[in-house]
Parts: structure tokens; C-alpha cells; sequence
């Protein structure tokens, strides 16, 4: 005789439903935590890729550095008759087809090109490398591709207090390549919107005391991953709430982290390439 079996009932339904609930909401925050752990050690490795090529640069070149400030064309960068810092530049600004500068117009694809331009590229040949998977401004205004930008001490940035006798522009200018990042998270904006990272980036070098230029990015567990002059990449975490606070907020008042005493300025003033 066939035995007729028993389903489950509704209240036992429910109770395994909320038993389920119960069991991803206590995992969500960790795997929440593990994604951007790997986001983190994803860039971590851009990082290093982009420092590693930054030696090998300088070992083609006789010890000559790349330059920091992305605002060239390509076929500027090539030409002869122009300054010695923009024919080192590490990327070239937004370009399309046709190496047209797209400074107003920087998609994806002109992003790209422009990292194509550059001098950095034949030692990579990836622009996945140029972009921190946490950077979300491709996602939402097809902008921003290249989360990194170089040090504007590398080949100067006069309008910051970095002129042309206190850039670095040969490795033997630099006493310790390994105190000194070269590559730095940011997330450019202009007029409050999400922008590519135009220029370089900068700590106010002409001010006394010596604050922030530029702003960095906020993507990694209240932290930043950096490259450094001698190929090894780390990540700092902010030691300052009111850093971590003012780029939450969108830092809408610059100086708001520029204070005396505050650890993660002082450390971004510290290991910044320039001469004194």
C-alpha cells in the first residue's frame, strides 16, 4: 500500500524563509567587506604595475623620469621642438581618432587613446591597468576611466610652487625612490561633477605651510593605494576622521583637512616628489 507523503506546511515554509533571511543578512556585510577587499588588492596590483613600468622607463631612458602633468596631445608629446617635461609625459590627454584633443570631451574611448599616447605605454600595454575597479565614474557618466595620476613633481607644476629647479626629473634626484610615491588614487571633478583627471596631481608646494593641492579618492576602506618611485606599491589608511569626512562629503571646502597637526596631510607632504 503507497504511503502518502507529508509537504511542508506554510508556518514550517516561513520559518525556513526567515532562517534563510536571517542567514544572509549576517553574511552580506562580509561579503560586502571581501568584495572590496578585493577591489583593493586588484589596485593594489595596478599599482605596482604602473610603478614597475615607471622604472623601466627610466632604465631605456639613462635614469630620465616620466613627467606627471596629462594634458598633452600625443603628437605633442613626439615633438621635438617641445619642452623636454612634455615629451616625458607619462599619458596625454583625451584624443580622438584622429589625436585631437579631447580636453572637454573625454570619453572612455578618448581616455584611452590618450593613455595609448603616452610614454608609459609601451611598457604596459593595458589600460585595464590605468583603471581601479572601485572607480565608478565609467559606470555612470562614461568619464573617469584612469583613476591614477602622477606626481606633479615629476617634470613641475609651477602654478602649485613646483617650477622647473625644484621638479625631479632624474632618479639621482631622488635620495630615497622607495620614501617617495609616484602614482596617487583620484577622482577628478569638475565644477562638483565627476571629470577625468586632468593635470597632475599636486600637494600646494608654494604655500607655508605645505598643504593639499589636489584631492585623492576615497575607494578603499577609508584608505589610499599608492605607487612609489622604486616599483613597490602599498596601501596608507587615513588616520584623521576629518579626512575621511571631508572626502565623504565630496570635500566642497578644500582646507577643511588642511589643518596643522592633521597626520595624512603631513604624510602626503612628506613622501611627495619634489625638491625643497
Amino acid at each position: 500500500m503507497r504511503t502518502r507523503r507529508r509537504g511542508f506546511t506554510l508556518i514550517e515554509l516561513l520559518v525556513v524563509i526567515g532562517i534563510i533571511a536571517l542567514l544572509v543578512s549576517l553574511l552580506m556585510p562580509a561579503l560586502q567587506k571581501a568584495r572590496a577587499h578585493a577591489k583593493m588588492v586588484v589596485c593594489l596590483g595596478n599599482n605596482r604595475v604602473l610603478g614597475m613600468a615607471f622604472q623601466l622607463y627610466q632604465i631605456n631612458n639613462a635614469g630620465g623620469l616620466l613627467a606627471g602633468h596629462a594634458w598633452h596631445t600625443p603628437a605633442l608629446i613626439r615633438d621635438n621642438n617641445s619642452s623636454d617635461s612634455v615629451q616625458r609625459a607619462w599619458v596625454a590627454a583625451p584624443v580622438n581618432e584622429n589625436g585631437v584633443g579631447q580636453h572637454g570631451n573625454p570619453t572612455t574611448e578618448y581616455e584611452q587613446n590618450g593613455i595609448r599616447g603616452g610614454r608609459m605605454w609601451p611598457h604596459i600595454e593595458d589600460v585595464k591597468a590605468f583603471h581601479c575597479p572601485a572607480d565608478d565614474r565609467v559606470s555612470i557618466g562614461n568619464v573617469g576611466w584612469r583613476s591614477y595620476s602622477m606626481s606633479g613633481g615629476l617634470g613641475g607644476a609651477p602654478a602649485w610652487g613646483i617650477p622647473e629647479n625644484k621638479a625631479i626629473n632624474h632618479i639621482e634626484e631622488l635620495a630615497y625612490p622607495a620614501d617617495k610615491y609616484i602614482i596617487v588614487e583620484e577622482r577628478g571633478k569638475n565644477g562638483g561633477q565627476d571629470w577625468w583627471n586632468m593635470g597632475s596631481w599636486v600637494v600646494n608646494w608654494g604655500s607655508d605651510p605645505k598643504g593639499w593641492g589636489d584631492l585623492v579618492a576615497l575607494w578603499h576602506m577609508n584608505g589610499i593605494n599608492l605607487a612609489f618611485a622604486d616599483g613597490h606599491a602599498e596601501w596608507y589608511k587615513w588616520k584623521d576622521p576629518v579626512t575621511i569626512e571631508w572626502l565623504e562629503s565630496g570635500y566642497p571646502q578644500p582646507l577643511l583637512a588642511d589643518h596643522v597637526g592633521n597626520p595624512d596631510m603631513s604624510y602626503m607632504v612628506q613622501h611627495f616628489c619634489a625638491k625643497p
